[in-house]
């Protein structure tokens, strides 16, 4: 799930995280869990709980108002955003992570809706006050799934050839596809695959950022070398544009990367 050190930490931003060969998951970190804000979701309710509150959740108001808010389908009743809606320009994101070897807080900005990358349109987010300044990295501009990083001087480090498709539209609860994605490391010429079935289990209220949010909670693959038990999800925010939490688990060891506070252009 992690690369070089040059993308590494502007691989954390929100709307996807990067992928790649191996994760050591260190007996050190077992156990360890982020401080889930008063009233948060319990990230290991069932499906079916989840599916059950999606009508609670319609009923509860939400902004219909914004394109890409989580609606009713008024043709079959289901939850659905109907399209990806990038954040603002200008948009800074803090992100607290409690994964050991990374900075506990990864700050990034939107910086562009129409950046070109690798011949792409991209959405492109630059890396400030952490270790990471000056690596940017870059996101499909119509789903938000990862297209690549470059270091500080702009040049190309990790690419994607084949993109990992974590984000589909229109998105329902119970969708799911099979995505198979491949990057490059520029600097070492090394290629990684992976891929499988992801699937959207439905949607959930958090609160982050001290937002009270409505997300979509989505099931992700992992690699079987992982072994048995763990589980890869990613909470996304339809009305912020990323994803606002993620997190590997197996019950015992938890790593998470949670939305701290959002500052908006003025």
């Amino acid at each position: 799930m992690f690369q070089k050190n040059t993308a590494l930490l502007a691989c954390f931003l929100a709307l996807a995280a990067c992928q790649s060969s191996s994760v050591k998951l260190a007996d050190k970190n077992g156990g360890q869990r982020s401080g889930m804000e008063a009233g948060q979701a319990d990230p290991f309710t069932s499906e079916i709980a989840n599916a059950a509150a999606q009508d609670q959740l319609d009923s509860a108001g939400v902004d219909n108002t914004v394109v890409g808010s989580i609606t009713k389908n008024t043709g079959g009743g289901k939850i659905v955003i109907s399209k990806y809606r990038p954040p603002k320009v200008g948009t800074t994101f803090y992100w607290k992570n409690n994964w050991n070897s990374l900075p506990p807080r990864l700050v990034h900005k939107v910086t562009s809706h129409s950046a070109i990358f690798e011949g792409k349109t991209a959405i492109q987010m630059d890396a400030i006050d952490d270790t990471g300044n000056g690596t940017k990295t870059f996101y499909d501009v119509t789903s938000s799934n990862l297209l690549g990083h470059q270091d500080k001087n702009g040049n190309p480090v990790v690419v994607f050839p084949q993109v990992e498709e974590r984000l589909r539209f229109p998105m329902r609860p119970g969708d799911q596809w099979m995505t198979t994605w491949k990057s490059v490391d520029r600097s070492t010429q090394k290629t990684t695959k992976g891929g499988g079935v992801v699937k959207v289990i439905g949607a959930e209220k958090l609160v982050v950022a001290n937002k009270h949010l409505k997300t979509m909670k989505i099931r992700l693959p992992l690699p079987a070398k992982l072994g048995r038990g763990m589980k890869h999800f990613i909470w996304y925010s339809p009305k912020l544009g990323v994803v606002v939490r993620e997190q590997i688990s197996n019950g015992t060891f938890v790593w998470v990367k949670e939305l701290e506070k959002i500052k908006l252009p003025s």
